[in-house]
């Protein structure tokens, strides 16, 4: 479309990288080269005037380069003598964006125009649409898989009566079902002057770690141990190693862990604001209610 459009041979699209392994930026996920299709093996860094368009949510029309790259203090120019890019946007975010260009030589008398900026931009809120519409298929899709193994997890949960098999079957739920790679439960100790929560079981994390941590409360600041305890409200952080991750040194300590949520356990299900979670918050306290079927007292730990 945007080849019959603009008469172009050069197009790409840069996405936002949302794989959870992926580091923070964005990949080419299409790039058409003098009209032929490129598939490139190792991922490639924007060019200044891409990350112009990216870091300001704005169109830019630069003809010539050099020109515009002047103006706007941008480097690392691509090689090209006429540029156009437009960011992707859904409803909530910035998602990507879209670039042509003219190489050295190509149609020496074709100058990008404002009308071509207008009618690139058309064609970016269509494919932005597109995009959202087929980010929020793939979403839905998951989630039912999610909701479906659920279910079966919740079954097997339902069919045993023994404490220590359902903390067991309850940590490889949240690892199944959430994708993470570390489930820990644990249990309020209640028969001490001072109730602190004790680990109780754990998957994913070392035999060390397991046996260094069985014995020692999970520590947590005042304002923590209020959300969960007191408040019933979930604890999120989604970069523990940012500068400013609200979260006390128990979470900071676990090895190899870059996210971490923890849940509230009720052993009568508390009253919940559902229009408050995500479907994958949600998806994790359905399982935290199930281990309300568990016995209320820190079980011995078996090292894996």
């Amino acid at each position: 479309q945007t080849k019959n459009l603009l008469g172009t041979k050069n197009f790409r699209v840069y996405l936002e990288e949302t794989g959870p392994d992926a580091p923070p930026g964005y990949r080419i996920a299409i790039s058409v080269e003098r009209g032929r299709l490129i598939e490139r093996e190792k991922p490639e860094r924007l060019n200044g005037l891409a990350q112009y368009v990216v870091d300001r949510s704005t169109s830019l029309l630069a003809d010539p380069i050099e020109d515009a790259a002047a103006k706007l203090n941008v480097r690392n120019l691509p090689a090209a003598r006429a540029w156009m890019g437009v960011p992707l946007m859904t409803s909530t975010r910035l998602i990507g964006a879209m670039v042509v260009w003219l190489e050295h030589g190509e149609q020496p008398d074709r100058n990008f125009s404002q009308d071509d900026m207008e009618a690139f931009s058309a064609v970016a809120e269509q494919t932005s649409v597109a995009l959202e519409n087929a980010f929020l298929f793939e979403s839905s899709v998951q989630h039912g898989v999610q909701l479906e193994r659920l279910n079966e997890i919740s079954n097997v949960v339902n069919a045993t009566l023994n404490p220590e098999q359902v903390l067991e079957l309850v940590a490889e739920a949240v690892i199944d079902v959430a994708g993470s790679d570390k489930a820990a439960l644990y249990l309020l100790e209640t028969d001490t002057t001072e109730p602190s929560l004790i680990l109780a079981h754990a998957r994913g994390l070392s035999r060390e770690h397991i046996v260094r941590s069985r014995d020692i409360a999970l520590p947590l600041t005042s304002h923590e141990y209020n959300q969960l305890m007191r408040e019933g409200v979930s604890v999120m952080v989604s970069d523990i190693e940012a500068a400013d991750a609200d979260i006390s040194q128990g979470y900071a300590c676990l090895p190899r862990t870059r996210a971490s949520v923890a849940m509230p356990i009720f052993r009568c299900a508390p009253k919940a604001n559902l229009s408050a979670f995500s479907p994958s918050t949600m998806i994790i306290r359905t399982i935290s209610n199930r281990a309300r079927l568990a016995c209320w007292r820190p079980l011995p730990i078996r090292p894996p």
